[in-house]
This record gives C-alpha cells, sequence and structure tokens, in this order.
C-alpha cells in the first residue's frame, strides 16, 4: 500500500541539483568569513541531496559530476583579512586598510573583505623583493 504523503514541495532533480550547489556555495562562502552553516541547514542539504541522488540514479559521485563545475570552485581559493595578514606579516587592520585604499585588491562580501589567495601570495613576494 502506498505510503501517504503530507504537503510538502516538490523539486526536479535540474532545482535540486541547484539548490545542492548553492549549499556548497554557501558553506565556502561561510567558511572564508569564519562562519558555520546552521545544523538544520546542514541537514536540510543532506536530505535534498540524497533524494536527488535517488532521484537521479546516478549515486554520489556521478551527481556531483553533474553540478556546475563554475560554482563549484567560485570560493575555493579565497581569503579573509585574518589570513592575508599572516601572509602579509601585517595585521588585519593593516589589510583593511590596504583593501580599502585599494592599494590590496579584494571585495567586500557581507560587510567583510575577501582576497584571492594567490594575490596576497604575490603582494606578499613582492614585499619581500623590497
Amino acid at each position: 500500500m502506498p505510503e501517504a504523503i503530507g504537503p510538502g514541495v516538490w523539486l526536479s532533480v535540474a532545482d535540486a541539483r541547484l539548490v545542492v550547489s548553492s549549499f556548497a556555495t554557501l558553506r565556502r562562502h561561510l567558511g572564508v568569513t569564519g562562519g558555520r552553516v546552521a545544523l538544520p541547514v546542514e541537514d536540510l542539504h543532506r536530505r535534498i541531496l540524497a533524494a536527488a541522488q535517488a532521484a537521479s540514479g546516478a549515486g554520489a559521485s556521478g551527481f556531483d559530476r553533474l553540478l556546475d563545475p563554475a560554482d563549484a570552485d567560485s570560493y575555493e581559493d579565497q581569503i579573509g583579512t585574518a589570513t592575508a595578514a599572516a601572509l602579509l606579516g601585517c595585521t588585519p587592520a593593516n589589510v583593511r586598510d590596504l583593501a580599502g585604499r585599494g592599494t590590496l585588491p579584494g571585495r567586500r562580501i557581507s560587510g567583510r573583505w575577501v582576497f584571492d589567495r594567490t594575490t596576497v601570495q604575490l603582494e606578499a613576494a613582492r614585499r619581500r623583493r623590497c
């Protein structure tokens, strides 16, 4: 006998891929800024991922390959002010000042400065040569 289904929301496999990809981007972004994803959000992510994998018949690794690769690495090499300061050998306040003056390229996300790790490493190497 079929199980009764209560109120809910139906997602297509394509929509589930988008949601899973968005969760991954959120997790990376929060990791850069020092935040964490709330446990209920992590639980929702796991349930949507499991349902999407089952519906697509792709399994875990197959479903991961279906995600947009451009989304997968968007925040991978991004660092915050504390890490940039450690690489540059200065204080986080100095890093924010450099970014605010445009001396160190960065961008503000939710009020926090975020920098490309490679750019900061190149700047650190340039400073050591001086």
